[in-house]
């Protein structure tokens, strides 16, 4: 951070379990800017991995105004609980007996986390890199759960995981027509409307815009 800390984005710190190991990342970066004189703010990323870490997620998400993510570390959190793992990231036997989604609670508790402080969320890595669809499974079911994105420890990841959180076409179509109706009937003094055939209520206006929001972030980004 002395030597680069002009060049640097954000800082990842691992196992994260309470607000204080974020205040003290914060306060040692915070002395370093000062001291060498950088102009920026290098923002800081949490991985939730441990027991302590998710049952302490949303006090840790509120802590610092560098954070800009948290992560999910699928590997030592079922290290962690002591909940058998084969894989980091991929479904074994213990995932076939279990009537749900095993990790379902502590992802959703860091997306939920994460969303009340106005921060990203990023899913943890998929050991099997040569299992596309695998990984493109992995990729649906993080951006079901409302993640943002995902760890790649592989170039032949990138690909699969930037089709997999980018805004369905379809979704972005139909958020387009959303906003193009609202615009059409608060013109117009309506005060309901309907697309093809369903309700919209403000919970769907919001939706809308942020898919719309996302799918024109995406194409700027495709664009730079």
């Amino acid at each position: 951070m002395e030597a680069a800390g002009d060049r640097l984005d954000l800082v990842i710190v691992p196992k994260v379990e309470r607000p204080a190991d974020v205040h003290f990342v914060d306060t040692l970066l915070t002395q370093i800017e000062a001291h060498r004189g950088f102009a920026g703010r290098v923002g800081i990323e949490a991985q939730i991995e441990t027991a302590s870490g998710c049952l302490h997620a949303d006090a840790i998400a509120a802590t610092s105004p560098r954070l800009e993510a948290l992560i999910y570390g699928p590997g030592d959190f079922a290290a962690s609980t002591r909940m058998p793992l084969a894989n980091i990231g991929e479904p074994d036997d213990d995932d076939a007996l279990y009537p749900g989604h095993r990790w379902h609670y502590v992802m959703q508790r860091i997306v939920v986390a994460a969303r009340a402080y106005g921060l990203r969320c990023l899913d943890g890595p998929y050991a099997g890199f040569r299992d596309l669809e695998g990984f493109r499974r992995s990729c649906a079911i993080a951006r079901a759960l409302g993640f943002d994105g995902k760890w790649c420890i592989h170039p032949g990841q990138l690909a699969t995981a930037n089709a997999a959180f980018a805004p369905p076409a379809a979704q972005v179509a139909w958020a387009r027509t959303v906003l193009d109706e609202y615009a059409r009937a608060t013109a117009e003094g309506r005060g309901a409307i309907a697309v093809e055939g369903k309700m919209i209520d403000a919970a769907s206006l919001r939706l809308a815009r942020d898919l719309v929001t996302r799918a024109e972030a995406v194409a700027a980004r495709g664009a730079g």
